[in-house]
């Protein structure tokens, strides 16, 4: 019963914009749009933060008027910032920062705005790519990871920042690529019409500077510089597997790894050991 209520629910979010664009397009367009950048979970308890973040060295910036939460593993080797996904926080990197802290890497994380700790209601790409580069700019960050749509931020970082301060290294884990889809995959779950969809297209032109399918992580690829290995699920259910293989050819120094069985998270050990691997001896390992 519950599936059924959860499948239920987003069509009716989708009914009443439809109505609503009939009456009020401008209010529709903007409903829908808070409704594609507000993450529903994400978010930790200051009460209940797992004890291996507890245990960093924790510290607040600020961007775009919104205060970060930083944590950070000190040591004595190079930093290296991790980057979560969406609706999802610093938590989800516990065995990686323990498999690079055991190394002598010194590891940086930061939840993104409206996750975590931090705060924030809204998230995007353009806005998790600022943050990454003043979260690099403070702590020199050259070697990066990032699952998901933080993977997508880390090449449109790369794409939109000065190259002088480009990662050296990058991980990229069950990126997705093309905007055109998950618009796409969003209405079809919503069952928006068609017009507010082209719509809501000459919205992000206006409020971010791009139609749908001028947001490419694939074509942002060609400009990054850095040695990449890219990771993704054949069965991924969130982000197709065909993302990465586009990423990955349009990449200068590129290095592509499709695993099996490994889910959206790619989170298990033998993933974690893979990408390690890349980190610390610049070839990963393939396993079956």
């Amino acid at each position: 019963m519950r599936k059924k209520i959860k499948k239920f629910i987003p069509k009716v979010i989708g009914w009443r914009l439809n109505m609503l664009y009939r009456i009020n397009p401008e209010k529709s367009l903007q409903k829908l749009y808070e409704l594609f950048v507000t993450p529903r979970r994400g978010k930790l308890s200051k009460e209940e933060l797992p004890p291996f973040l507890n245990g960093s060295s924790m510290e607040r910036i600020l961007v775009d008027d919104v205060h970060l939460q930083i944590y950070r593993w000190k040591n004595e080797g190079e930093r290296i910032l991790l980057v979560h996904g969406w609706e999802s926080n610093s938590a989800r990197w516990e065995k990686c920062v323990k498999r690079l802290h055991e190394l002598g890497y010194e590891v940086i994380a930061f939840d993104a705005p409206a996750h975590g700790l931090s705060e924030g209601k809204v998230l995007h790409v353009p806005l998790f790519a600022r943050c990454i580069a003043k979260v690099q700019e403070k702590f020199k960050t050259r070697i990066a990871v990032g699952h998901s749509a933080g993977a997508m931020s880390l090449i449109y970082h790369e794409h939109a920042h000065d190259q002088q301060n480009a990662f050296k290294k990058l991980v990229l884990l069950g990126a997705p690529s093309e905007m055109t889809r998950i618009i796409n995959d969003m209405a079809k779950v919503l069952g928006t019409e068609k017009q507010i969809t082209k719509e809501l297209d000459n919205f992000f032109k206006q409020k971010f500077g791009f139609y749908f399918h001028e947001f490419s992580i694939a074509e942002f690829a060609k400009t990054a510089k850095a040695n990449t290995l890219v990771m993704h699920d054949k069965y991924d259910r969130v982000a197709n597997a065909n993302a990465a293989r586009d990423i990955a050819r349009n990449l200068e120094n590129g290095q592509l790894i499709i695993t099996e069985g490994q889910g959206h998270s790619l989170n298990s050990p033998k993933v974690i050991d893979q990408y390690v691997n890349f980190i610390h001896q610049e070839k990963a390992v393939a396993h079956e």
